[in-house]
């Protein structure tokens, strides 16, 4: 499948949707951020409509400001962890010698996505990605293909760790009504991502027939060579692994400068799956739905609703401050980078 009919396959991507078009398609577009407006707003009013307000104010007035300043300042860590990650997977798509940005291209691009992710829906985020990737060199393509498997190996990764530590956890094995069926979801996703990865190939020869279907099945061939690539493969995968384990690690100094019983093992099973709850395309940044699930998981463990949902928030406010240098870098930025010419230096590209 060539580069244009990719492209055009996968136009329908609420990722490519974002980029201005005229027509119908902004009146959806327009229609879909009301509704999940709406929904952030519903999620957390009914979040709190289960809490006392005056005894969260109490614990919010208690909470150590410098605990939630060294949060911000790790959050703030992932962003140039997130843009290596996604270059290594551009100049591993790069098989022909196109054109590879240098890496402050890449952090440039991913301040601005990372602080529209948070006030606006996550496709206006990614679509900012493959537009102004775009604009730096890499073919729409690439663009558009790196953004979503920059997601999806994120995806997978978390999905690998919350599987075992799952049954570790001192918190979620309190909470068996929720533990056994989030194990069988968890192993389910993996073993079906696993399963379709290692099958891309033989998927591809059958679906290719199909515009679109040969489109997914040509990703999940990118995604297997990212993988298996030795040059950027374990890049790729410990970036994911250093990224996921920040948030783990501001996750926990939040909840133990709140005195929490909230353990290391506890941290590293329950974050990766308040990172997925959260990445579900329902609210916007995942405020609201990320502190239902926050509240209720550690509430059916002995831990307050009040307590929980300050962590949740705590959480929540570290990523947002951590990503606010990007509208600096917005301001400064011209939206209209000189794409580098010439092929791709050697390896070590990222």
């Amino acid at each position: 499948m060539s580069d244009e009919q990719s492209c055009t396959a996968l136009a329908g991507s609420p990722i490519l949707r974002t980029a201005p078009n005229k027509g119908g398609g902004a009146l959806g577009r327009r229609l879909m951020l009301a509704l999940k407006i709406v929904a952030t707003v519903l999620a957390l009013a009914l979040v709190g409509r289960l809490v006392d307000p005056a005894v969260l104010v109490a614990r919010a007035r208690a909470a150590d400001p410098k605990v939630l300043a060294t949060a911000v300042l790790l959050m703030a860590l992932q962003i140039p962890l997130v843009a290596l990650r996604w270059r290594c997977i551009v100049a591993a798509m790069n098989r022909e010698g196109g054109v590879l940005p240098g890496p402050a291209k890449f952090l440039q691009v991913t301040y601005v996505a990372q602080v529209f992710g948070q006030i606006l829906p996550s496709v206006a985020g990614d679509g900012l990605r493959v537009l102004m990737l775009r604009e730096a060199g890499p073919s729409l393509r690439i663009a558009f293909k790196s953004t979503l498997l920059d997601r999806a190996t994120a995806a997978l990764v978390l999905l690998a760790l919350a599987l075992p530590t799952a049954l570790l956890s001192p918190i979620l094995i309190t909470v068996r009504g929720f533990l056994w069926p989030a194990i069988t979801i968890i192993a389910c996703g993996l073993s079906a991502s696993l399963a379709l990865i290692a099958g891309a190939e033989v998927l591809h020869r059958v679906g290719r027939r199909w515009r679109i279907v040969g489109a997914v099945t040509e990703t999940l061939m990118d995604l297997r060579a990212i993988l298996a690539s030795q040059a950027y493969g374990p890049a790729v995968v410990l970036l994911c692994f250093a990224v996921h384990g920040l948030s783990i690690s501001v996750f926990w100094l939040l909840a133990h400068g709140q005195g929490l019983p909230f353990g290391a093992v506890d941290a590293v099973a329950v974050v990766p799956l308040v990172l997925l709850v959260s990445m579900m395309p329902i609210a916007i940044g995942g405020w609201g739905v990320r502190e239902g699930f926050v509240v209720v998981l550690l509430g059916a463990s002995g831990v307050g609703r009040e307590d929980a949902l300050l962590l949740s928030l705590s959480f929540g406010t570290a990523v947002l401050l951590a990503t606010l240098p990007g509208l600096a870098v917005l301001a400064a930025s011209s939206w209209s980078p000189r794409p580098r010419t010439g092929p791709l230096p050697g390896k070590a590209l990222c």
